[in-house]
């Protein structure tokens, strides 16, 4: 952050505890990438992550590569 992030993006990031905690310790918006074993939507907006991303998951689902 101090270097000039946007955001902190801790890829492949899908334990609940640590992200809350990175949340409640980091000052800057989380980015989290949504992937499966990643917490719900809902529960990473209750938690405070205020960025979710999809990389390539929705087009590989699309064209049946997931």
């Amino acid at each position: 952050m101090e270097a000039g992030a946007d955001c902190v993006f801790p890829i492949e990031l899908k334990d609940a505890n640590t992200i809350a905690q990175l949340v409640r310790e980091i000052d800057g918006p989380i980015n989290i990438l949504a992937s499966e074993g990643v917490p719900s939507i809902d529960e990473l907006e209750t938690m405070g992550v205020r960025r979710v991303s999809f990389g390539s998951s929705l087009i590989r689902s699309c064209l049946g590569q997931a």
